[in-house]
C-alpha cells in the first residue's frame, strides 16, 4: 500500500519512534536503517541522498535523538528546495 505524507508527517512519525528505535539490536537497527533509506532516497535529490546516507551510516541505537533531529533537518531543506 502506496501512502504519500507530507514531510510534517514524516517528522513526526520519525519522533514518535525515538523510543522504539533505541530498543533496537545493533542488528535490528541497521535493517530499520536499511529499510529507511530505501523508501525515501528515491524520493529525494541526490544532494540530500549524500546527507541521508552519512546521517544514517554514522548513527547507533544508542543516538537515535541525534539521528531523528539531523533526519529532521535535511526533510526541512528538502522542502525549502521544493518549494522554491
Amino acid at each position: 500500500m502506496d501512502q504519500k505524507i507530507d514531510s510534517n508527517q514524516l517528522k513526526d512519525r520519525l519522533v514518535k519512534m525515538i523510543k522504539i528505535l533505541k530498543d533496537l539490536s545493533e542488528e535490528e537497527f541497521g535493517l530499520f536503517k536499511g529499510w529507511f533509506k530505501w523508501i525515501l532516497k528515491p524520493r529525494i535529490s541526490e544532494e540530500l541522498r549524500f546527507k541521508i546516507d552519512d546521517i544514517l551510516e554514522k548513527s547507533r541505537p544508542t543516538e537515535v535523538e541525534n539521528m531523528v533531529y539531523n533526519l529532521a533537518n535535511t526533510i526541512d531543506e528538502m522542502t525549502q528546495k521544493a518549494m522554491v
